[in-house]
């Protein structure tokens, strides 16, 4: 099958997805939603992981994302 990829927002920054998202009507909790892990803890994780963390880390971004919705920063 041959085909051309298009990635139109490929030159968009995150912000900007967001508000794209929200224009759409994309539901807000699915649009500003903390992206876990990022890019980022992925590579380090995946070098370093063993046994159990992975889960440690699971509920520690659970903890954030409550509390970044107790403040009021994301729905």
């Amino acid at each position: 099958m041959r085909f051309q990829l298009v990635e139109p927002l490929k030159c968009l920054f995150k912000d900007e997805v967001r508000e794209l998202g929200l224009e759409l009507g994309l539901p807000r909790e699915i649009v500003l939603r903390q992206p876990f892990p990022d890019p980022g803890w992925r590579c380090a994780f995946w070098v370093k992981s063993r046994p159990g963390r992975l889960e440690i880390l699971r509920n520690a971004d659970t903890i954030v994302v409550e509390e970044m919705k107790n403040s009021g920063l994301v729905l």
